[in-house]
């Protein structure tokens, strides 16, 4: 049966690398586009916008002209993608630089990972490249199907991003019937109110765990960053996160308990985690002593550690929890970035306790 699925099917995840190549099979694919309106009038306008999207947000700057229906619309990276056509990058007021063939990467494996999409919140964090790079290079490691199924995967970032409304209907293709799913996710809330997860052996074996619940968590972080960066969501439906310390939590940390839980299943994955976590370090405006202030107030907030003596500014502690509670605090990306990382990484060790 032919309908708008047929159509957005149609568009590839991948597009060839060589201009030649991706010229070529550009042209061929509006060609199957003017046929398919010929023979499903009907459906004209879903291929339209579809063509439309394509010029939008497809990963290079050569598909614009090609499938633009409304002139007055350009792609969402157009500054980022001619820089890179240019060959200069320096164009771009970059605050984490990297090279341009790295550049071009990265806006193809995120194109590619978020279901052939680039959305708003993107378009600001490439900016700072050499973040958002680890942050995709992790995505890619987690969502590896050798270890849990393509409806586990989907279900679990659905769940991980249902405020964010823009993100969470990349994920709606899973069916949750089954107890399997109904267990699943219970523990995924409690996860998310920074509760030690239900014991799920009996549906899934140690390794899928930690790759579901850090999925899980890496989600929750992208969701808290594209609330922030204006993305469209939903006003939280629980109670904001009240600190609630876990006793067992105190000589539990991440360097020590964490990273080895994960290398032991996923080596990769960990070093990723940890490159992450460099690369925040590296992030401009706040300082070393200020940075690790903002992390142990957020995890403070999130009743992971108590801590009694934290000197953080009074309008940045209400910054903090407003991020925590999905509310737009209106404040620099350096902040939401470290929260929601914070946040990331506090909810994957309540995973492996």
């Amino acid at each position: 049966m032919i309908n708008e699925q047929t159509i957005q099917d149609m568009v590839p995840y991948k597009w060839p690398e060589d201009q030649d190549d991706r010229l070529q099979f550009s042209m061929d694919l509006k060609m199957e586009f003017e046929n398919f309106i010929i023979s499903c009038p009907k459906l004209k306008n879903q291929v339209l916008q579809t063509m439309q999207k394509i010029s939008e947000e497809a990963p290079y700057l050569d598909l614009i002209e090609l499938f633009t229906i409304d002139k007055e619309k350009t792609h969402k990276l157009y500054k980022v993608l001619s820089s890179l056509q240019l060959n200069n990058n320096t164009l771009i007021d970059f605050k984490q630089p990297v090279s341009n063939k790295t550049l071009q990467k990265l806006i193809s494996d995120s194109y590619r990972l978020f279901n052939r999409s680039i959305l708003d919140y993107q378009c600001k964090l490439i900016f700072y490249a050499k973040y958002y790079k680890t942050s995709i290079s992790i995505f890619k490691k987690s969502i590896n199907q050798t270890y849990i199924d393509y409806n586990t995967l989907n279900f679990v970032c659905s769940c991980a991003t249902k405020q964010c409304l823009t993100l969470t209907r990349l994920w709606k293709d899973y069916d949750d019937a089954g107890e399997k799913y109904k267990k699943l996710l219970v523990s995924l809330q409690k996860l998310e109110v920074m509760q030690k997860p239900d014991d799920l052996t009996h549906y899934f074996n140690r390794q899928q765990l930690i790759l579901i619940y850090t999925l899980f968590s890496l989600m929750q972080c992208e969701q808290t960053i594209a609330i922030q960066l204006g993305e469209e969501y939903l006003p939280f439906q629980c109670s904001p996160i009240d600190p609630h310390f876990e006793e067992q939590t105190e000589d539990f940390t991440w360097n020590i308990n964490g990273f080895s839980q994960i290398r032991d299943y996923f080596p990769k994955l960990a070093h990723k985690l940890n490159k992450k976590m460099k690369h925040l370090k590296d992030l401009p405006l706040f300082t070393i002593q200020e940075r690790i202030k903002i992390y142990q107030f957020t995890q403070h907030q999130l009743g992971y550690k108590k801590i009694d003596d934290i000197h953080v500014d009074v309008n940045l502690q209400q910054q903090i929890i407003d991020i925590l509670n999905y509310r737009q605090a209106n404040c620099e990306i350096e902040l939401v970035l470290l929260v929601a990382n914070a946040k990331c990484y506090t909810q994957i060790l309540y995973s492996l306790i």
